[in-house]
């Protein structure tokens, strides 16, 4: 597993939460991912790079979608995301 910043990890949960809200059928692009988030697209995109190295998020074409290791990471911070 890769050491995540707490920011990064409070991103990401945020990301990932994003994610399982839409609808399959809406495409989940950096735009509309930094809208909902209320962070700026740089933001987003440096954190989709760092999510999409690790695993958590993947590419779909131009959208994202929720990663093969995203249940892993979420279930390893769980404790330390309450606690924090």
């Amino acid at each position: 597993m890769h050491r995540l910043t707490h920011q990064q990890k409070v991103n990401a949960v945020k990301i990932i939460k994003h994610l399982r809200s839409q609808p399959p059928s809406k495409r989940k692009k950096q735009k509309q991912i930094a809208e909902s988030l209320g962070l700026t697209q740089g933001q987003v995109s440096r954190n989709l790079s760092i999510l999409t190295y690790v695993g958590i998020v993947e590419h779909d074409g131009e959208a994202y979608i929720e990663g093969s290791k995203a249940e892993k990471y979420l279930a390893s911070w769980a404790v330390y995301l309450l606690d924090s």
